[in-house]
């Protein structure tokens, strides 16, 4: 009498805080300008010296914000961190950080 045997393979899974963020890497905003990761929740535009800050969620309505900030000054936030970019080049163009359509 012959059984049939199965096999259960465990694959490792990866968790969240395994996931590491890596202060090397360099990324640009829509227009090139070269942004750095400065923490795990924080990138610098050097040219403009802005911060673009990723905030904790919303415990009632579960959005992030990224607030852009540089010293002293705060130059509002933005609901995704390309938003946050486009802003920053916004700025760096010399135009306000608020579109006309949205007025």
């Amino acid at each position: 009498m012959v059984q049939n045997a199965t096999l259960t393979v465990l694959l490792p899974v990866a968790s969240r805080s395994n996931i590491r963020y890596s202060l090397s890497d360099t990324h640009a905003t829509p227009d090139g300008y070269p942004v750095k990761q400065i923490g795990e929740h924080a990138w610098l535009i050097e040219k403009a010296g802005i911060v673009i800050h990723k905030c904790p969620r919303n415990p009632f309505t579960g959005n992030r914000i990224f607030a852009l900030s540089s010293g002293d000054n705060q130059f509002g936030q933005d609901f995704t961190l390309y938003e946050a970019l486009r802003t920053v080049d916004r700025l760096l163009r010399g135009q306000s950080f608020i579109k006309q359509a949205d007025l």
